[in-house]
């Protein structure tokens, strides 16, 4: 893997790449949770482009690991809401990154439990259970 630009990227042009480039299964339901949301990608894309990476030809991935361990050292703090939501990503794609639902849920409104739900739905493997 090599380094991102450290001035940042196009936030368009960065969803587009992780989209196409996402590995199917958690990967997917995980990106799309943080697309869906919105925060954490603009957050990545104009302010942590270290958590991007080129791996492999593909133009860019998300370096899920590192920003694992930088919300573990409380390196991405944000609100309680994007905590959570950043939180339920890394867990459904990061093996070991564990998550209390019990803490995070009650931070959710509406609209962000159905994307959790959508995104917790899509990694199982029935992204249709959840309209």
């Amino acid at each position: 893997m090599t380094d991102a630009p450290s001035t940042g990227f196009a936030l368009d042009q960065l969803t587009a790449s992780l989209k196409e480039y996402a590995r199917e299964g958690t990967e997917t339901a995980a990106l799309g949770l943080l697309i869906e949301h919105d925060y954490w990608l603009r957050r990545i894309a104009y302010h942590h482009p270290q958590f991007v990476k080129v791996d492999e030809g593909v133009p860019w991935r998300l370096d899920w690991i590192e920003m694992c361990k930088a919300f573990s050292r409380n390196e991405l703090y944000a609100s309680t809401t994007q905590n959570a939501i950043l939180q339920i990503a890394l867990s459904i794609q990061v093996f070991g990154a564990g998550v209390n639902l019990g803490d995070v849920l009650p931070s959710l409104d509406r609209t962000n439990t159905a994307a959790v739900l959508r995104a917790i739905a899509e990694a199982a493997g029935h992204p249709d259970v959840i309209g």
